[in-house]
């Protein structure tokens, strides 16, 4: 769903009287009782939040740095860069390279 689709849902809520103080759907009034609906036939209202959250898109940049220490150090889950490649035999420059290090990051966002 992109950013103009989920913005023509909220008009046609809108525009059905699903707006926020529109008591048409049986909409409690009062600000303690906001989200209580009474049932009206089959439909379900999902509540969400954050929706800017879910309209962009995430970029996570794996770290570079190995915090492994003791007996952990160098096994995973505490490689990073072409030392997890290596050890998950995958192939530099890809999509999966791109998802799991850090490695050319930058170049593979634009892209």
């Amino acid at each position: 769903m992109n950013k103009r689709e989920f913005l023509n849902i909220l008009a046609i809520g809108a525009v059905a009287g699903l707006a926020p103080g529109c008591s048409k759907f049986g909409v409690k009034q009062s600000e303690k009782d906001f989200y209580q609906l009474n049932n009206f036939g089959q439909l379900r209202l999902f509540h969400i939040t954050d929706t800017h959250a879910q309209l962009n898109p995430i970029y996570y940049r794996e770290p570079d740095t190995n915090i492994g220490v003791g007996e952990a150090f160098g096994r995973p889950p505490h490689l990073v860069g072409d030392k997890l490649l290596e050890y998950f035999n995958i192939p530099s420059g890809g999509r999966l390279s791109h998802a799991f290090s850090h490695i050319n990051y930058t170049q593979a966002a634009k892209t």
